[in-house]
């Protein structure tokens, strides 16, 4: 008799934790199907080559000017470095996969994901559209260190995968605050499984989309601090400000 009730409680305790367990799960699938719907205001839209001049103008001037990296080392007003974004912008859209969010009313870009897709960790930690025997800013290089530094660090299994990378996030700041960096990484992951890639990654330079991505239940795998590493190479520790204060690299299996 003992034992038979020993049974029934195990089994209700089992019971209960599978509920508990299915709950969680539903409100997280409520919680990322809310987050790709946006609401009446916005809609997402599908960027190709044609967008090209709106897109590079507004990755110039809200990704390139804003980026904490690039103002920490001067190249966010750089005509050369400026050059290489217009041939990524370019690159990336001819790939197929990057997003916009629209306002309906006015039909303005509220923020872009240049997302593309590599056959593996050395292509996608690698800055694609820089030749090596064009001259740039002393300090672009150092910035190039710090992706050889993460294609270095990033786990064996990511070598010969198919990957779908998050890059070049850039809201207009009139939408900041609305989560459209989370919904737009979700859209990210979405697009990661269609296009059948089994990993998503990325390299954060904000201590902001660290935030997301951690929310996100993103795996970290490498982390730089801008002070050692600049304390290293001779950079100029004077611009770093915080929060922002290290480069985090970060993958999640979405299939």
């Amino acid at each position: 008799m003992l034992r038979q009730r020993e049974y029934e409680n195990f089994f209700m305790i089992l019971r209960r934790k599978e509920k508990q367990a299915r709950s969680v799960q539903l409100i997280k699938m409520a919680l990322v199907e809310q987050s790709l719907n946006l609401n009446t205001r916005y809609q997402w839209r599908h960027l190709t080559v044609l967008d090209h001049n709106q897109v590079r103008d507004f990755i110039w001037k809200y990704y390139s000017e804003l980026n904490p990296l690039r103002r920490m080392l001067g190249l966010h007003k750089s005509e050369k470095v400026m050059v290489i974004d217009d041939d990524r912008v370019a690159a990336k859209l001819r790939e197929g996969v990057c997003t916009g969010v629209i306002e309906k009313r006015s039909g303005k870009l509220a923020a872009v994901a240049l997302d593309s897709i590599s056959s593996g960790s050395e292509e996608a930690f690698r800055l694609k559209c820089v030749s090596k025997s064009s001259q740039y800013p002393p300090n672009f290089y150092k910035m190039l260190g710090m992706f050889d530094i993460v294609r270095r660090c990033s786990p064996r299994f990511l070598k010969n995968e198919k990957l779908y990378q998050l890059s070049m996030f850039a809201i207009h700041p009139d939408y900041n605050g609305l989560g459209l960096a989370t919904k737009l990484t979700l859209k990210g992951e979405e697009n990661a499984t269609v296009t059948g890639c089994k990993y998503v990654v990325v390299i954060s330079t904000s201590a902001y989309m660290e935030k997301v991505f951690n929310k996100l239940e993103y795996t970290k795998f490498a982390e730089i601090n801008y002070a050692d590493y600049l304390n290293r190479c001779g950079g100029d520790m004077e611009r770093i400000v915080p929060p922002h204060l290290k480069m985090t690299s970060f993958y999640k299996q979405v299939a």
